[in-house]
């Protein structure tokens, strides 16, 4: 591939807000199908569904970002499925503080979580920095 074919590519972390827009809606679903896939969350017959637990490491304090999760909810809601009924969410935030990142992955971790999502890059290196086997995603909502 040449240099131009690959600035096309899309960058789900870019700090470009076209590609943040266009990715949001995308990000969620690969979230959640990525977090259903890997725990299958599928309701058996006769079996108490799972109640799937996602974990979202935030690095901006909670009030900034209420816009981008609820636009998250909204997809997931999309697909079936409801917070309290057969999914939770571990909601962390940082509050701009970067260094309290990979302790607050380390707690989600430490949860059990089933997929661990996150809104930007410094937030998915600190995922990525706290475990190998739990499912992380990078859902670009401009947080």
């Amino acid at each position: 591939m040449n240099e131009k074919t690959l600035l096309r590519l899309p960058n789900s972390c870019s700090d470009n807000l076209k590609s943040r827009i266009q990715n949001l809606k995308w990000g969620g679903i690969v979230a959640i199908a990525v977090a259903f896939a890997i725990c299958g969350a599928v309701p058996q017959a006769q079996q108490q569904a799972k109640v799937s637990k996602i974990g979202w490491l935030g690095a901006r304090p909670a009030s900034d970002g209420v816009s981008g999760r609820e636009q998250f909810l909204q997809e997931v809601h999309k697909l079936g499925y409801i917070e309290g009924k057969n999914i939770a969410i571990e909601y962390r935030f940082a509050d701009n503080k970067l260094d309290r990142l990979p302790a607050l992955a380390d707690e989600l971790v430490r949860l059990k979580i089933d997929v661990l999502v996150t809104p930007g890059t410094n937030e998915a290196r600190a995922a990525k920095n706290a475990t190998k086997t739990i499912p992380s995603h990078c859902h670009d909502v401009g947080l």
